[in-house]
């Protein structure tokens, strides 16, 4: 009687547990569940058998007793839950803080001007509108949102004019606007709620002409993520066929240079020297065939560009490429950019080359590097062999005892204030690695500081971890399950039959 109970106990408790931990009702949960309720079952008429053979007709009694129990701990239950309902008290005990907003969702809801109705569009029995619901009232907790749930069975008219396509989608609608979400997740919340109230704060200028990285493509190697993102965040981009300008547009908040890679004209430079000078501001992602008339810019501007990779112990696997050379930067200076990053919000670069402020043009000027390796990182330099994991220990004397890959310049100027950010790589804000961590964050943030945006500094829902490692309980568990639940699981149960063998001997 003790084993089936035992093990139906375990079976539940890890099933309920699978679900805690990865936020889904999956096969495993499912099939937990289900063991565990025929072992109860089978418990209980083991228990049954054994107490009318042993008690006779005494068994009733006890049952009674024990059955109301249960249903009297079942109603106490209920009503803690039915209290905390009505009480309006929250705790979010998921692993990764699923319903606990972000920075910047809060900043904006509390900055809405006009209140927002946000009506979840769902089929009876969704399993999925329960999420939905608890995220949408914590976004009115935060600000002017009002929520409602309308069954697409009584809403058809509604779903055919909002073209929806999915259960669980969200319209949200504002001052004869609306915006459709179809995943209900904070991220796209938070992009659908900028849609609708942001109003366009500047125009970016997206430099074309010298083989960068394409703000237009969706491959791996794209920025349309980027670019996308910007737009949530108002700005309006433009190409600036570099090539073929003798100026750079006056109305210009920022350029944005990703990764240029062939040589521009004379008069090219010249057009953005006199724009930097007159406070101009530049965001240029860099790898090692940036061309040599670029990097003799920038150096004019205080910034020494070795033409080597960086070579970092601290770094991941995951985006692949030759060891130890994607660094998982977890050191920042004190810097408006940075000042929300740290050791337990990391960025990841692939292939990065370092970027380091060396010398201030004028004596008013500010150059910083903010973001920086570990202390054990190298210099591979073009042609050498990049070494095994674990051979890239430098001497005690080496210099730097960081290398910076992220760098920014403040240049006051009797005609305006230039900024430039320059960061070693630009695989960290492609489509591969933008979301990656809190790449997304620190590229964002960037392009908001050299705009003078710093009031848009903030941290953003992620999609993937919230507060750090690069994988979240969750996410390591539905990728492992026979090592995370089953194999402690097994172990568990072989545990309970010797311990139930035991005390039947």
């Amino acid at each position: 009687m003790r084993t089936p109970a035992i093990i139906g106990l375990l079976c539940v408790g890890f099933g309920l547990g699978s679900y805690y931990v990865t936020g889904e009702a999956g096969l495993f949960m499912q099939a937990h569940l289900v063991v565990g309720t025929a072992c109860w079952i089978a418990a209980a008429l083991l228990a049954w058998r054994r107490g009318a053979h042993e008690h006779g007709g005494g068994w009733r009694g006890t049952l009674k007793k024990q059955g109301g129990a249960v249903v009297l701990s079942v109603l106490v239950a209920v009503a803690c839950e039915r209290a905390a309902t009505y009480s309006g008290a929250r705790w979010d005990f998921t692993s990764t803080r699923d319903f606990e907003l972000a920075p910047a969702t809060r900043e904006l809801l509390n900055n809405l001007e006009h209140p927002v109705t946000a009506t979840l569009y769902a089929e009876r029995g969704d399993p999925r509108t329960h999420r939905a619901r608890l995220l949408l009232q914590e976004l009115a907790r935060h600000g002017p949102v009002q929520s409602r749930l309308r069954y697409l069975e009584n809403a058809s008219e509604e779903a055919e004019r909002f073209d929806l396509a999915f259960s669980n989608s969200i319209v949200l609608k504002t001052q004869g606007r609306h915006a459709i979400v179809e995943r209900p997740t904070e991220s796209d919340l938070l992009a659908g709620l900028h849609q609708l109230v942001t109003a366009p704060t500047g125009t970016l200028y997206v430099t074309r002409g010298a083989g960068e990285s394409d703000f237009g493509s969706r491959n791996e190697g794209g920025f349309s993520g980027l670019a996308a993102a910007l737009g949530n965040e108002g700005y309006v981009l433009r190409e600036l066929v570099l090539a073929a300008a003798t100026r750079i547009p006056e109305d210009a908040r920022a350029v944005l240079m990703p990764a240029p890679r062939r040589e521009l004209p004379e008069a090219t430079y010249a057009a953005l020297q006199t724009y930097l000078e007159s406070g101009g501001r530049l965001v240029a992602w860099l790898e090692l065939d940036a061309p040599a008339g670029f990097t003799a810019l920038l150096s004019r501007w205080g910034f020494e560009l070795p033409a080597a990779t960086v070579v970092d112990p601290a770094s991941s696997a995951l985006a692949g490429g030759a060891p130890d050379t994607n660094p998982l930067i977890s050191s920042y200076s004190e810097h408006t950019i940075t000042r929300q990053l740290s050791s337990a919000r990391m960025t990841l670069f692939q292939g990065a080359r370092p970027t380091l402020p060396v010398r201030k043009p004028e004596a008013n000027d500010q150059l910083d590097a903010i973001a920086f390796t570990s202390p054990r990182a190298r210099l591979a330099h073009t042609g050498d062999t990049a070494p095994q994991s674990g051979a890239t220990e430098r001497t005690a004397t080496s210099q730097p005892s960081r290398y910076p890959l992220v760098a920014t310049g403040r240049y006051p100027r009797p005609t305006g204030e230039a900024r430039i950010v320059l960061f070693g790589d630009s695989d960290l804000a492609s489509n591969h690695l933008l979301r990656a961590l809190y790449n997304a964050d620190l590229v964002l943030n960037a392009v908001h500081w050299a705009s003078e945006r710093d009031s848009a500094i903030a941290l953003r829902p992620k999609l993937l971890t919230p507060d750090q490692a690069p994988l979240t309980p969750g996410q390591a568990l539905s990728m492992l399950y026979g090592i995370g639940l089953l194999l402690p699981e097994l172990l568990l149960i072989a545990g309970a039959l010797v311990w139930a063998r035991r005390r039947s001997a």
